[in-house]
């Protein structure tokens, strides 16, 4: 009788449910191989109020942030969607691929 042999998916599919249960944001990082994903701090502004999702990339430029990184290990594209019923609009991190030229991967973080 063999044992039965559970496997849990693909590396990355495991990043996406870790991603998925997160907190906070979340970035991949690359090395050492496999990778892993790290929870990064939401930023502060010195009020101790969280800095607007929308001017995140800005903050990075001037403050000690990096956008974090999407499973290609790129600093992962800002996307605003649509309004929704709160009237404001879903501000998300996703996979900075070249689009047309690469794969998306499924790193989203909001």
């Amino acid at each position: 009788m063999s044992p039965d042999i559970h496997l849990p998916g693909t590396i990355e599919e495991t990043f996406v449910r870790q991603q998925a249960h997160s907190d906070n944001l979340t970035t991949f990082r690359s090395y050492p191989f496999p990778g892993r994903l790290l929870t990064v701090p939401y930023p502060l502004d010195t009020m101790d109020e969280p800095i607007p999702p929308e001017d995140l990339e800005e903050y990075s430029r001037t403050h000690h942030f990096t956008i974090p990184h999407c499973f290609h290990g790129r600093p992962a594209r800002l996307m605003k969607d649509a309004v929704h019923a709160s009237h404001e609009p879903l501000i998300s991190l996703q996979c900075a691929a070249n689009f047309g030229k690469e794969e998306k991967c499924p790193f989203y973080s909001t």
